[in-house]
């Protein structure tokens, strides 16, 4: 089976570490501010350099830094680096923000408001995505650009599609999945069998937890592999495995025996927001160049992750365009997992469980 040479989106492989998610927390008191706002005026005249904090695949400073101002980057491997690297004042203007770290990231209280008529095209943004970031009050915090889902891929020529996660406990696929190797995708699995809310897919009751790690029991025999994020392509083009749960279609794009669909789907969206201390004029400057039509399909194209603008999925190869719309339907975002325990299972709680799953193998 052919792969491709590069891999994209391969941070995705990093970004989920759940074990790093739950030392978020050690960092979280607010740190004394003092916000410096911007006008319609003071965004218009502005120009020059901004320090931005994000992820390198999607960077296009041939389009994004085309006006007046200019993005010096920094580069994150991990949501999880986001809120501890972004807590020292006066480093950064822009950051990228993420929504499966979006309560610690409010909590260390770095970022700032955006007047959202200040943001030339907010309006063309996707609705969904922009409720993400914006706070009961009405406040905006983040301006969503990028949306990646999670899906269930399999080799056709090995295997049939399964049309439901339980499909994988039949015997044509005994030894040939694929799971994995996140804690903080559980859920996922609550998701695909039905126990929980597509509007908040990260919050699982215990006693539905309960029920995943009984099906992942069951589901032990037809186990290949439990891989980490990015080792697929190889796993697949070696036939080590032939149905992989909660991988991205990006890695694939030039293997048309892989095919994909949305059991149990979650999405990641990421968005930029402005730095309580950093220049707000500039900053905003900043984002309405990049989210243009043409910014948005600039970084498409870069990181194969989906524009949070329609008019911008000429970017993506054509496997992979869908409406924005369509997409948060059929892969619901996955928000931050709760990290202290409750009426849900925390992200702690979910790393002991998945580690000891892990550990049953050996």
């Amino acid at each position: 089976m052919k792969t491709k040479s590069t891999i994209k989106l391969t941070r995705r492989g990093l970004m989920r570490s759940g074990v790093a998610l739950a030392a978020v927390a050690a960092a979280q008191l607010p740190v004394a501010h003092r916000a410096r706002a911007a006008s319609g005026a003071d965004v218009a005249s502005a120009e020059g350099e901004i320090n931005v904090l994000g992820y390198q695949f999607y960077q296009a400073d041939d389009v994004h830094n085309a006006g007046k101002v200019q993005a010096s980057w920094s580069y994150v491997q991990a949501d999880t680096e986001l809120p501890p690297k972004l807590r020292p004042r006066g480093s950064f203007d822009v950051a990228t923000m993420s929504l499966t770290v979006l309560d610690p990231l409010y909590k260390i209280d770095r970022f700032a408001p955006i007047d959202p008529d200040l943001l030339e095209n907010y309006g063309d943004l996707d609705p969904t995505l922009r409720a993400l970031y914006t706070k009961e009050d009405g406040s905006v915090w983040g301006v969503p650009y990028a949306v990646v889902p999670g899906q269930m891929g399999w080799n056709s020529d090995l295997v049939s599609e399964p049309k439901d996660i339980r499909d994988l406990l039949k015997p044509e696929y005994t030894g040939k999945v694929g799971l994995v190797d996140n804690a903080v995708l559980l859920p996922a699995y609550a998701l695909a069998l039905g126990l929980s809310s597509p509007e908040r897919p990260e919050l699982v009751t215990h006693e539905s937890m309960e029920q995943v790690m009984a099906f992942l029991e069951e589901l032990r025999s037809q186990v290949k592999t439990i891989f980490v994020f990015g080792d697929e392509p190889n796993l697949f083009a070696r036939s080590d495995i032939a149905v992989a749960f909660q991988t991205f279609a990006s890695f694939f794009t030039e293997s048309p025996s892989m095919k994909f669909n949305f059991v149990g789907s979650i999405s990641f969206v990421d968005a930029w927001g402005i730095l309580q201390d950093g220049d707000h004029a500039k900053g905003i400057s900043w984002i309405n160049n990049f989210t243009t039509p043409e910014g948005l399909s600039a970084m498409a194209g870069m990181s194969y992750a989906n524009p949070s603008n329609d008019e911008s999925l000429d970017g993506l190869p054509e496997a992979l365009r869908m409406p924005i719309a369509d997409l948060v339907k059929a892969s619901p975002p996955l928000g931050a997992t709760p990290l202290e325990k409750g009426d849900y299972v925390s992200l702690p709680e979910m790393i002991e469980m998945w580690s000891a799953y892990k550990a049953s193998f050996l």
